[in-house]
């Protein structure tokens, strides 16, 4: 369902659960735009208005406008299912 949808995951350089979930989208073979905090830390707004109030990364955020969906931290189980 969401192989044609923008995924973008928001991550920082040190955390190990955003490696974790880029490696689950690249084994899974899904593109997706990685914007990452630490070198581009005015992005923090951009996910502030997805996702009001998040703190923690990582956060992956599948579509746009109506279709959106945002899901923090790395649940590989759920991610199987959603993203089948």
């Amino acid at each position: 369902m969401f192989h044609r949808m923008r995924i973008r995951v928001y991550s920082t350089t040190t955390c190990p659960k955003c490696a974790q979930l880029k490696a689950y989208l690249t084994r899974k073979g899904l593109e997706f735009e990685n914007i990452n905090l630490t070198e581009t830390p005015q992005k923090m707004a951009e996910l502030q208005t997805i996702a009001p109030g998040t703190r923690s990364v990582p956060v992956l955020v599948l579509g746009e406008g109506e279709t959106l969906q945002v899901i923090h931290g790395f649940d590989e189980p759920k991610l199987d299912q959603l993203l089948v």
